[in-house]
């Protein structure tokens, strides 16, 4: 293991080294940290764009929060927050401009200037039933499965099935037709055995299998050329730093793999896109334990419940949707009275008998209740012929 020999510790009064004491046993979970993730994209190996971005976070036990700052364009930022059952991924939007001509009265002239538009929602909030972020979050869930994924992962290592941290799929509408499809995927992880036992790896795998969207999510087995492929999201923590005894992960990064054409080729090696998200750790401090954390939501924000499923089947969309302009999120009993749901739950109905007409019900109905009570009849009367010759 490599281990940072200082990592700057900071307080409200300012910075200061950490010292051995700096994190007592109460800050093993109770801390926050800052620093910068770089993202590389490739496509085909060649690096095709690459951007910078700060993040900030705070954990208390498994409950949490990490937002991650834009400087520019459509999005102010990304927010996660976590209380301890349900996670509140945040997309928060910026203002944009639009550039008008327009006349000035004083100076009796057009004049061209940049007038702030407000987005229709100034916010999407994603409500997961679980700690785990949304699935489209790339820049946060690193950061969750660095100090976070101990909830959810229950011992030091493992191989096995579970739901998707990362869904797969080769394109981005195959990858959400995999997370709404309820599928589980293999995820292979192991946990660094130094307290606070914070996980140091984790791969999430093909297991043999490959998604595509067209019309609908494909799914076909891997070729042989995929083999040494199986591994589609890798996480590693590769530097770590020792304080009071406990061990905290101070640079780490995510691998995804997605294939660069559809159908792959079953006769040479595959050609694959790739991103590579670095996250380096400049500061870290103690919080005060059991802390509680809010999402920053603003009064006009259209919100994603995803702890309501959504009543049709097959459908990529996981949660039922709606919009508030008081910030009030509603709980999952007041979701389900909402008029869009009970329309939804309608259509379902319907679908369903679409899927399964009255006649096909009627002739399940003769096979399965009339049939074998004719053949009992049957039964009887030729036993009372029997009986009377």
């Amino acid at each position: 293991m490599n281990y940072a020999h200082q990592v700057e510790l900071s307080f409200l009064c300012g910075t200061v080294a950490l010292a051995g004491s700096a994190l007592g046993a109460e800050g093993t979970r109770n801390f926050a940290a800052e620093g910068t993730l770089t993202s590389d994209y490739y496509e085909q190996g060649v690096l095709s764009s690459s951007l910078k971005k700060p993040f900030a976070c705070e954990f208390s036990d498994c409950r949490g929060f990490i937002r991650i700052q834009y400087d520019a364009g459509d999005i102010a930022f990304h927010e996660y927050v976590s209380d301890s059952t349900n996670s509140y991924n945040l997309t928060r939007f910026s203002d944009s401009l639009e550039t008008r001509k327009v006349f000035n009265s004083r100076t009796r002239k057009m004049e061209t200037l940049d007038v702030p538009i407000k987005p229709k929602n100034s916010a999407k909030l994603i409500i997961g039933p679980t700690l785990v972020p949304h699935w489209s979050k790339d820049f946060v869930i690193p950061i969750w499965l660095a100090y976070a994924s101990g909830c959810v992962l229950p011992a030091d290592s493992g191989d096995e099935m579970m739901p998707p941290i990362y869904p797969l799929g080769e394109n981005t509408y195959a990858r959400r037709f995999f997370a709404a499809s309820g599928l589980e995927v293999r995820t292979s992880w192991r946990k660094n055995p130094l307290p606070p036992f914070f996980t140091s790896e984790l791969d999430v795998h093909r297991g043999g299998r490959l998604y595509w969207h067209l019309d609908a999510l494909k799914e076909v087995p891997a070729p042989e050329t995929m083999k040494a492929h199986d591994i589609t999201y890798s996480f590693r923590v590769s530097e770590w730093t020792n304080i009071a005894g406990m061990t905290y992960p101070i640079v780490f990064n995510v691998v995804k793999k997605t294939l660069a054409a559809w159908p792959p080729p079953r006769t040479k090696e595959p050609a694959f896109n790739k991103s590579v998200i670095q996250f380096r750790v400049t500061s870290i401090s103690p919080t005060s334990p059991e802390r509680q954390f809010a999402s920053s939501m603003p009064s006009n924000t259209l919100i994603i419940d995803e702890r309501v499923p959504f009543p049709i089947k097959l459908s990529p969309v996981q949660g039922i949707d709606y919009h508030t302009t008081n910030g009030t999120v509603l709980s999952p009993a007041k979701v389900r009275q909402l008029s869009r749901y009970k329309f939804l739950e309608r259509d379902a109905v319907a679908l369903a008998r679409q899927r399964h007409p009255n006649w096909l019900i009627m002739l399940l109905f003769m096979f399965i209740i009339v049939l074998p009570a004719i053949g009992v009849v049957r039964n009887q009367v030729s036993k009372k012929k029997g009986k009377n010759p």
